[in-house]
């Protein structure tokens, strides 16, 4: 059974790929949206690691 913290970890790190797929996706609607797509995947990585140290000290 997961716990809470497992499943955070999961979830950012899907909504990662999202956000960098969205970033790149995006690219023709404004010139920046790859570096904000990249930004906050990057954001979400290191959210899910946080989550994952957590779980794994508990």
């Amino acid at each position: 059974m997961m716990t809470k913290n497992r499943r955070l970890a999961a979830a950012f790190c899907l909504f990662s790929s999202a956000f960098i797929a969205g970033g790149i996706g995006a690219k023709r609607l404004f010139t920046y949206s790859p570096l904000v797509g990249y930004s906050l995947g990057a954001l979400s990585i290191f959210i899910a690691l946080y989550f994952a140290v957590k779980d794994h000290r508990s």
